[in-house]
């Protein structure tokens, strides 16, 4: 007996569309990409090459009004996503709503109030929580590895966007805050199994808009996270815990495994020499690293997530309330640098 596929409608043909989500929906067993949605003519030229048999519309309500879909991935730039996303609710879409959800915490509010309305699947572009080295950092940490933790630090810096990109505009939901903090916050909730207290950050303009930023994440207990993130610095993605009997760190472009280093001072020199050494050795993952975007491992298996989750095969791990936290830690740190002290941002969650 064949199963019926779902159908999706893509909104947004930039360069994560046409990299990732359209190969990916092409596939995938048991799914159909039946209309993408973009306002520029060059980009939808772009993914009727990758996908011919889809329909292309200018706009997500064209999109909407001309085709049956079960369900939407909404991948535009940032500053449109509550409307885009409220419409589709409106009209029973499931949603795969790429991250950050919103530009600020009213939109958001905006998105879980008809989110929850509809009653429908919604999931945040967090693939990263299906990262390996993420799930395995996690898996340590939750064994005890490293005993009582006493600290992490994380980084996450990419060049710089063209100053003619919406990543370059604050407004427009680009600056360092956004579009990267936003996949840590949510990132150091999920591996440490905390929620996000406070924050207090500092914010500079180098290349563009808010591009530089350190931020300390207060978490429930009392445990800091330092984390520093640039769109205008080298290619880093890195994550370093620090316990008690020892420490355990990955950087996500580069590592092929956690890192563990003893606590003790001769030791922990030994290893890290040992684990440098070895990276000169050739490992089955570099092809894939230096394909990414496309061979990423986690986009095939945050979508796969989303589409088992509509299907009813496997309940949700995580959602839009997920997104909407992530929010709120960067909104807080956005106030935070411009009044210069800790904000909590536990209050911005009253009413949800």
């Amino acid at each position: 007996m064949s199963i019926k596929p779902i159908k999706f409608a893509l909104a947004g043909c930039g360069r994560l569309a046409l990299q990732v989500h359209i190969p990916l929906l092409r596939r995938l067993p048991g799914v159909e990409l039946v209309a993408v949605a973009d306002i520029q003519n060059e980009a939808l030229d772009s993914a009727r090459a990758l996908a011919p048999n889809c329909v292309a519309f200018h706009t997500q309500t064209d999109m909407l009004d001309g085709v049956e879909a079960d369900a939407v991935i909404i991948a535009v730039p940032t500053d449109l996503h509550a409307h885009m996303a409220c419409e589709a609710f409106r009209r029973g879409k499931h949603v795969y709503l790429e991250k950050p959800i919103a530009s600020n915490l009213a939109e958001a509010e905006q998105i879980i109030v008809a989110w929850k309305r509809a009653g429908v699947i919604a999931v945040p572009g967090f693939n990263y929580r299906f990262h390996p080295l993420v799930r395995e950092l996690r898996r340590l940490l939750d064994n005890g590895r490293i005993g009582a933790l006493l600290a992490a630090r994380t980084t996450f810096s990419i060049a710089p966007p063209a100053p003619t990109c919406w990543r370059a505009s604050r407004t427009r939901g680009g600056g360092a805050l956004l579009d990267l903090a936003t996949h840590h916050a949510d990132l150091i909730r999920f591996i440490f199994r905390r929620d996000i207290a406070g924050a207090q950050s500092s914010v500079r303009s180098i290349c563009n808009e808010d591009d530089c930023v350190t931020v300390q994440f207060h978490l429930q207990d009392n445990f800091i996270v330092q984390s520093f993130f640039s769109e205008c610095g080298p290619e880093l993605d890195s994550f370093e815990v620090f316990g008690e009997y020892g420490s355990l760190a990955f950087d996500r472009y580069f590592s092929e495994d956690v890192e563990y280093a003893a606590p003790g001072h001769g030791r922990a020199r030994l290893q890290r020499l040992f684990n440098r050494m070895r990276s000169f050795a050739p490992r089955r993952h570099w092809l894939t690293k230096v394909g990414a975007p496309i061979h990423e491992p986690s986009y095939q298996a945050s979508l796969s997530h989303f589409i088992s989750a509509i299907r009813g095969n496997s309940s949700v791990e995580y959602d839009l309330m997920d997104g909407y936290k992530s929010i709120a830690a960067v909104a807080a740190a956005q106030e935070s640098a411009a009044c210069g002290r800790l904000i909590e941002c536990d209050k911005t969650l009253v009413g949800l």
